[in-house]
């Protein structure tokens, strides 16, 4: 019994380690990823656009996060805790109902009672999943107008550098800032899905640290 609890415990910390291990190499991946933009010197106008771009991708990603859980949370057929408090506040209805039914006299009162307390519970639980589902339609709005709003930003940059050719500025330098940005856009997803996948995978567990506090809540990591 105990050398069972001591190897949980072992595989928790190696899990854990490994965890942060993983978390390292991406937080210092983005670091160098938001440095390489920088590096490449963009001006203010350029700026604005691409740390609206990463703003709307980070919180797309939160969005379809969310989403993903309330998913898991349906098929896994567990409700949220502020469920809890519905449920809490419909409990002295249950009382009053189940003491009718005590003293009901009545055969066919009695039935009629059971039947309509099992409708009350079918239509309390399809109340409950329906505000799941509200709630991931919600999210999956959000995440299409977070999702145009990047597409917008990335028009602007493209405008942006029409008038650059015209200009006979360096286009070259502009094709090298694109693929930078793009190149820490690909990679912001990817941490987010790696995180997305360890909370669903220790779900209602407790998950590992997710370190999103090294990144601001812009979602564009470095300044």
């Amino acid at each position: 019994m105990v050398t069972a609890l001591v190897r949980k415990g072992q595989h928790k910390l190696t899990q854990q380690f490994e965890h942060n291990k993983k978390m390292l190499i991406l937080e210092s991946t983005d670091h160098r990823l938001v440095k390489n933009v920088h590096d490449l010197k963009p001006n203010k106008q350029q700026i604005r656009s691409i740390r609206n771009i990463w703003k709307a991708i980070y919180n797309k990603k939160q969005m379809e996060e969310q989403i993903e859980i309330l998913k898991h949370r349906i098929h896994s057929n567990c409700l949220p805790p502020a469920f809890n408090l519905l449920d809490y506040s419909l409990n002295k209805i249950d009382k009053i109902l189940t003491r009718s039914k005590q003293d009901c006299t009545n055969d066919n009162d009695s039935k009629q009672k059971t039947i309509l307390a099992a409708r009350r519970l079918k239509k309390i639980g399809r109340f409950k999943y329906d505000l799941l589902e509200l709630s991931i339609a919600a999210g999956e709005q959000k995440v299409r107008y977070y999702d145009k709003i990047a597409k917008k930003e990335k028009k602007k940059l493209i405008t942006m550098s029409e008038k650059l050719k015209k200009n006979n500025t360096n286009s070259d330098m502009f094709k090298q800032l694109i693929e930078a940005i793009d190149a820490r856009e690909k990679h912001m997803i990817l941490r987010a899905d790696y995180i997305t996948k360890q909370k669903l995978k220790s779900f209602f567990d407790e998950a590992p640290a997710s370190q999103d506090d090294i990144m601001n809540n812009d979602g564009v990591g470095a300044n």
